[in-house]
């Protein structure tokens, strides 16, 4: 999976003329400082529902119109493979929980 965050940012800044940083993304949501810079980073490999979902309000608020998911996170297939009894699979390197643990730096 991809975030798109830095997109998000972008069609903040061409729609309103208001640059978003990290900082304000992290001072509105609540989300742990720690949980944006592996997001960003593409270090994140879960994040739970409750972070879509102030992710999401976040940018929508601010866009003026509703977000999907699709919107902050882009498919792309897991490339890292895992060789089992000579058959190779693929291990998922996303994956959404929905049972968030509350973030902490």
């Amino acid at each position: 999976m991809q975030w798109k965050l830095k997109e998000l940012q972008g069609r903040v800044q061409a729609k309103t003329g208001q640059t978003v940083t990290y900082e304000d993304i992290i001072a509105a949501t609540g989300l742990a400082k720690g949980s944006i810079t592996n997001i960003r980073t593409g270090r994140s490999k879960q994040v739970g529902v409750a972070t879509l979902e102030r992710l999401l309000a976040f940018f929508s608020e601010r866009l003026g119109e509703p977000l999907t998911t699709s919107d902050l996170l882009e498919y792309r297939p897991a490339t890292t493979r895992i060789a089992r009894r000579g058959v190779t699979s693929i291990r998922p390197e996303f994956s959404i929980d929905e049972e968030e643990e509350e973030n902490r730096d």
